[in-house]
């Protein structure tokens, strides 16, 4: 009976022993985890998965064969390195969401596995023009600076080649126009490479007229244009051309100088000019004088003055009789409807007769008579 009893426990921790074996075997297990790059892609373009396998307590397992599943009916399978690590790609051909599952197994320990997912679209790409101030004013012959941005946007991967965007502006006939970096803007270019994903570029689009070309005034549509291959893209703008009016009073020959005798008449010539772009109307002429002196003005009014075109005219400076030798100044000024001159300021010199003046002449006169007296006289000797 005892020796029964002593077999009956021998086979009981056996038996216990070998129930417990698989249980502990079970505990060595592999974790894997995955990376996908990118996680929302293109069709045509490679998705990376860097796998990485590791034991229980985070030690990098190498050895181990991992199996991806892409989620598309495809997979892979390669083992990890001495490190731990594994990189697979996959390109899908059609656009969708995907599970990617990925599974390692090795002897000895129990598999593990991880999923991730996917979203994979059509290549998408496009070009944007935009002006921060797509309407602008200037005076006719003026010149316009329109500051301007590029955009060029991919939604795959921005490792690819760049896109090389010819630009151009279309501008009316007799107009002057060039696209140019933000700096420097005397540079003209005529391409502009970007990189693919997001990219953009600030440039400034520079339009002006011809110098023999004055514009009537309004609107004027300028084109800005962008084109790489079969992307193309336009942006309007619009430069507003107002009157340009310039009215000048000048001296002719440029002498800011004359030279004027008391009381009598002293004419200066004077020309009125039109440099503006559109004509100056009811122009009346004014002068700014010393006390008890006048300026007669040959034209009390002209009508309408042509742009480009002067008006001559002979002024006449009459200071008093009675004023005294020196410097004086004048100014004359021409005011139009739409205009009105800066003022011309002349300087005024003033000489006066005097009645030892005619003395003077008196007695040169005596001398001249007395000399030709002695002269006559001892000549009959």
């Amino acid at each position: 009976m005892k020796l029964f009893r002593i077999i009956f426990c021998f086979l009981f921790l056996a038996g216990l022993l070998a129930w417990a074996q698989p249980v502990f075997a079970q505990e060595k297990t592999i974790f894997v985890s995955v990376d996908l790059r990118p996680t929302a892609g293109v069709t045509g373009e490679a998705v990376s998965a860097d796998v990485s396998t590791a034991k229980e307590d985070g030690a990098r397992l190498p050895g181990v064969t991992v199996d991806i599943k892409w989620g598309d009916g495809s997979s892979n399978q390669g083992t990890s390195d001495a490190n731990g690590s594994l990189s697979l790609k996959h390109t899908y051909a059609a656009a969708g969401t995907y599970n990617v599952t990925v599974t390692g197994a090795k002897a000895e320990y129990k598999s593990g596995d991880a999923a991730t997912g996917v979203t994979i679209e059509v290549p998408k790409e496009d070009v944007a023009l935009s002006a921060k101030f797509p309407r602008l004013e200037i005076q006719s012959g003026g010149t316009a600076e329109i500051e301007g941005e590029l955009k060029y946007t991919y939604n795959g991967q921005a490792d690819g080649k760049p896109r090389v965007f010819d630009v151009s502006v279309r501008a009316p006939k007799d107009w002057y126009a060039y696209v140019s970096p933000q700096y420097p803007k005397e540079k003209q270019i005529a391409s502009v490479e970007l990189k693919r994903g997001f990219a953009g570029e600030n440039l400034v689009v520079t339009v002006f007229p011809a110098p023999w070309v004055k514009p009537d005034p309004g609107d004027y549509k300028i084109t800005f244009d962008a084109t790489s291959g079969d992307l193309k893209k336009s942006f309007d703008l619009n430069v507003t051309v107002t009157a340009k009016y310039l009215l000048s009073a000048l001296p002719k020959g440029d002498r800011y100088n004359a030279t004027a005798i008391a009381g009598k008449n002293n004419y200066f010539p004077i020309i009125i000019r039109n440099g503006g772009t559109v004509p100056v109307d009811n122009i009346a002429f004014s002068a700014d004088t010393p006390k008890d002196w006048t300026v007669e003005f040959p034209l009390q009014r002209v009508d309408s003055l042509a742009p480009g075109f002067d008006q001559n005219m002979d002024i006449n400076i009459k200071p008093p009789s009675k004023a005294i030798a020196g410097d004086y100044n004048i100014s004359i000024t021409a005011t139009g409807k739409q205009a009105t001159t800066d003022r011309l300021n002349i300087r005024v010199t003033v000489a006066t007769p005097t009645i030892w003046g005619w003395v003077g002449v008196g007695i040169i006169v005596l001398i001249i008579a007395g000399l030709a007296f002695v002269f006559m006289r001892f000549s009959r000797r």
